[in-house]
């Protein structure tokens, strides 16, 4: 009775968590689109890359982008939402396109289902969540495959 009950309160805390996290995650995209239509008067293009590319970037300028993470470490408890922040820096503005952030597990690396979004400036937030305690790394990049950011660490305590 008790495992069932635990197992219970934890498919409800993680239903709940998925749905604050799109919650969150829509919000961001709202007030992103209403930020770069404020910010410039030009139609800013919607440059998602498909899978195996690096959008269109020219060949010549693709090794001058990266993705650049606003802090190195963090540190969280169990379940709790960590907030990835960083930057898809280019020589030209990359809004609206989608980062995903994965985690270490072994030499593999696995993504969280759910991507974000870059703001007109190439800004973006990106929340996970990791249940159980350790360390864990955590990369984020182009939903296409790059750039990549360099790797961060979580400790869960």
């Amino acid at each position: 009775m008790g495992n069932r009950l635990l197992t219970a309160a934890v498919a409800v805390l993680i239903l709940v968590d998925v749905g604050l996290f799109a919650a969150v995650l829509l919000r961001h995209d709202d007030a992103s689109s209403r930020l770069s239509h404020r910010a410039s008067t030009a139609a800013v293009p919607d440059r998602s890359p498909s899978a195996g590319s690096t959008g269109d970037l020219p060949v010549s300028t693709q090794h001058h982008t990266a993705i650049v993470l606003s802090r190195k470490a963090y540190v969280a408890r169990p379940f709790e939402g960590v907030r990835v922040a960083g930057a898809w820096k280019a020589p030209r503005p990359v809004a609206r396109r989608a980062v995903r952030v994965e985690v270490q597990h072994g030499a593999s690396w696995s993504r969280f289902p759910l991507p974000a979004v870059t703001d007109a400036t190439g800004r973006f937030t990106a929340f996970v969540n990791l249940g159980a305690r350790g360390r864990y790394r955590l990369r984020v990049l182009g939903v296409g495959g790059a750039p990549v950011s360099d790797p961060v660490t979580v400790t869960v305590r």
